[in-house]
């Protein structure tokens, strides 16, 4: 089981947000896990209120929002920006160029925090 601690992670067709849990391939998911984007979990001990893997580098609940930087955003697909922006409330664009200044715009109004 893993859990995402970034962002919005899309795996075999679903979105996953910041703080689910799903399953899949660790092989798959080893970028993954090398950026801290998610993390292994053990269903049993998340019962009981422990986590197995504590990292010290991922920032305290309130404070892990993640977003793409604007150039991770222009090398998403178009499908995927579309997510993005739907997610953060923002009616993508049609054209690419458009929903780049979309994001763009949403970006640096960020805290900076995010």
């Amino acid at each position: 089981m893993f859990k995402v601690n970034k962002g919005i992670v899309k795996h075999e067709g679903a979105y996953h947000s910041k703080g689910s849990f799903f399953d899949g391939n660790e092989e798959v998911l080893k970028p993954l896990l090398a950026a801290k984007i998610v993390s292994r979990e053990d269903p049993e001990a998340q019962r009981e209120g422990i986590v197995l893997q504590e990292d010290p580098e991922i920032m305290p609940e309130e404070h892990n929002d993640y977003l793409p930087t604007i150039e991770e955003f222009s090398k998403m697909t178009a499908h995927d920006q579309k997510a993005l922006l739907a997610e953060l409330e923002i009616e993508a664009a049609t054209n690419e160029k458009e929903r780049l200044k979309q994001y763009s715009e949403y970006y640096e109004a960020a805290p900076d925090e995010l």
